[in-house]
């Protein structure tokens, strides 16, 4: 892994299908097959989810953003994780799309506005308005992108 990049895991389990096949279970035999069914499909979903989100990671801790921004968007397209947005957003700081950025950014503030990392995304929000707003004054901006930023996994 690079310098100030950590990766976090967290546990994807299909818990709450289960517990939601479970329930079905108890309530009607005729709807057993179906909820097992889309326990398993949940289970196939979650498991392509991850194994994109950490191939995201890999693409990210080896300076290939434009890959890792793809990976994380077809896992959140899977899973429709949330924090998968900070993710995005760190691909789209580094690959200076900006205004995608600051949308991913805000994305995942909706969602986890008081979190560990909302400090972290409210400082990379100001830092690339301020970058905008330089480059449209013509004037130098400051720091990299996303420099010694922590790849989390989804919770």
């Amino acid at each position: 892994m690079g310098a100030g990049t950590e990766v976090r895991t967290s546990q994807w389990g299909g818990a709450l299908g289960i517990a939601l096949g479970i329930a079905l279970m108890l309530v009607s035999p005729v709807a057993v097959v179906g909820a097992q069914s889309e326990v398993a499909a949940d289970g196939g979903r979650d498991a392509e989810a991850r194994g994109l989100f950490e191939a995201g990671v890999a693409a990210f801790e080896a300076g290939r953003f434009a890959d890792a921004l793809l990976r994380w968007k077809e896992s959140h397209a899977l899973s429709g994780r949330p924090a998968l947005h900070y993710n995005i957003g760190l691909a789209l700081d580094r690959l200076r799309r900006d205004d995608e950025a600051l949308e991913a950014f805000r994305a995942y503030l909706t969602w986890d506005a008081k979190g560990e990392r909302a400090a972290e995304v409210q400082g990379r929000i100001r830092a690339i308005e301020e970058a905008m707003a330089a480059r449209q004054g013509g004037t130098s901006e400051p720091g990299s992108p996303t420099e010694g930023a922590v790849v989390a996994s989804p919770a």
